[in-house]
């Protein structure tokens, strides 16, 4: 017998010792000791079970261990923390398999800890819900977390933390082509982290920017953001990423000229995701505005 078999057989005999337990409370109407201490102690049963399922790689069968013991701990003097801990462990656990269960389970969890006023917990794991949201495609939902979650770290008083959050928006509203959007965010991340040890970052956000406004295409605006940018922030200001924005900002009908300054930057070090997905976008909009051009002519 494996020890995944091993694990799971615990797992399952240690949830049906924590179902007695429960049965027991619940056909009694008088115990010696109290009913909180018993719920508790089959709450940990519950718990031990989840985490042999785990190990066992029986994610839903641990992901339901913790909910039961939430109901456990629901019937003991227990505040919210730990039974939303114990919704957000079992999200954790359905994600492995189910990320629908997941969460519903971590929207559970989440609730009980912003009505106790757990906002720094309750940050990290709206991020993490915002997550699951991104990898399902569900955009939307993924949006509105990872801002619920910056907005919670801002009141913690993590504002770089908060700004990493938003930081992982700009993507997916750029995705949607709400340029504009985007580059606020840039902006508004920017301003955060010049007051903090991330303000090395600054001068990529500022070239991430840019290149959105190629992707308008806004050669204006990527002329104006450029110069306020450099102004404002001495990180962008004379760097690599200002001389690589500024010659595609030269390029500006000449798409031979833009895919030399691309090729530039790449001999020196590869575009990320990031960037190779919106400078196809804006070569895109270049090219077609050349093929207009020239059926014009």
């Amino acid at each position: 017998m494996t020890d995944i078999n091993i694990s799971i057989i615990k797992g399952r005999d240690l949830a049906e010792e924590a179902q007695r337990k429960v049965d027991n409370i619940e056909k009694s109407f008088f115990f010696l000791g109290s009913k909180s201490h018993k719920y508790e102690e089959a709450a940990e049963h519950f718990t031990k079970a989840a985490k042999q399922y785990q190990l066992g790689k029986a994610y839903i069968d641990a992901g339901n261990a913790f909910l039961k013991a939430s109901e456990c701990y629901s019937n003991c003097s227990y505040g919210a923390h730990q039974i939303a801990t114990c919704y957000i462990q079992a999200a954790q656990s359905f994600s492995k398999q189910d990320l629908h269960i997941g969460i519903d389970a971590m929207r559970k969890g989440l609730f009980l800890l912003s009505e106790d006023g757990k906002f720094s917990l309750a940050a990290k794991y709206e991020k993490e819900l915002a997550e699951m949201f991104e990898t399902l495609g569900d955009f939307d939902n993924a949006i509105k977390h990872y801002e619920i979650a910056s907005e919670y770290f801002g009141m913690e008083g993590s504002n770089a933390t908060g700004a990493g959050c938003l930081e992982k928006i700009i993507p997916l509203v750029a995705e949607q082509g709400d340029y504009h959007r985007a580059i606020e965010l840039i902006e508004k991340i920017c301003d955060t982290y010049s007051t903090s040890l991330a303000k090395h970052y600054i001068k990529e956000l500022c070239l991430k920017g840019g290149i959105l406004y190629l992707c308008i295409p806004d050669l204006v605006g990527a002329h104006k953001g450029r110069d306020k940018w450099a102004e404002k922030y001495s990180e962008f200001r004379g760097s690599r990423e200002y001389q690589f924005l500024s010659q595609l900002i030269a390029a500006k009908e000449d798409s031979e000229m833009f895919k030399r300054a691309v090729d530039e930057w790449q001999s020196i070090s590869s575009l990320d995701k990031f960037k190779d997905r919106f400078l196809k976008k804006a070569l895109e909009k270049l090219l077609d505005d050349e093929e207009e051009e020239e059926n014009w002519i």
